[in-house]
């Protein structure tokens, strides 16, 4: 065997054994976020609905805007890009989290009128307000997975909402005309 296919090989167990460790943690990220996010919808100076259409979501990720509803002002397109964890230099393993919003004009067929980017990881935010950490997510073995879970769970739910909530806010202040937080 040379030394590429060791390597790969050894890549691909790693790999495996992690995804293997994350079950000990039964997380959904699309479904913690969501239930950290939509009750928070109420806060925004607009009125906001669900529409909850897969198919629209997919127009709108592929700047298709056409048959977009009028009984909206606008659609907030969410998507969670990525989510879990990675190995990572003298941490052990560090959470990962990456969502963007799309705020779809419906009235006036402007398309996006505002693009929102938020992570979680593990560096230091340097006081950028859209990236998060907490040094709770830092996992140092596969076996912190199974002995932390519920901790973890708890965490990943906490940043989830300090994410969702700077979502809000930046929705928010678009709506207002307010310039974003820096």
């Amino acid at each position: 065997m040379a030394i590429g296919q060791v390597i790969v090989a050894h890549k691909a167990a790693n790999r495996s054994q992690l995804a293997q460790a994350l079950t000990a943690l039964d997380f959904s990220a699309g479904e913690a976020f969501s239930a950290v996010l939509e009750p928070l919808f109420g806060q925004l100076t607009a009125g906001a609905e669900t529409l909850g259409s897969p198919e629209l979501g997919a127009a709108i990720r592929d700047d298709i805007f056409t048959n977009l509803p009028t009984s909206v002002d606008a659609i907030l397109d969410i998507q969670i890009h990525g989510a879990g964890y990675y190995p990572a230099k003298k941490v052990g393993y560090a959470p990962a989290l990456s969502v963007t919003a799309r705020l779809v004009d419906t009235k006036f067929a402007a398309g996006v009128i505002a693009d929102f980017d938020y992570e979680v990881g593990h560096d230091d935010p340097e006081g950028d307000p859209r990236y998060f950490n907490s040094p709770l997510l830092l996992v140092s073995d596969l076996a912190g997975f199974r002995d932390r879970a519920t901790a973890l769970k708890q965490e990943m739910t906490s940043v989830y909402l300090r994410v969702a909530q700077q979502l809000v806010e930046d929705v928010d202040r678009f709506i207002r005309k307010l310039p974003r937080r820096e």
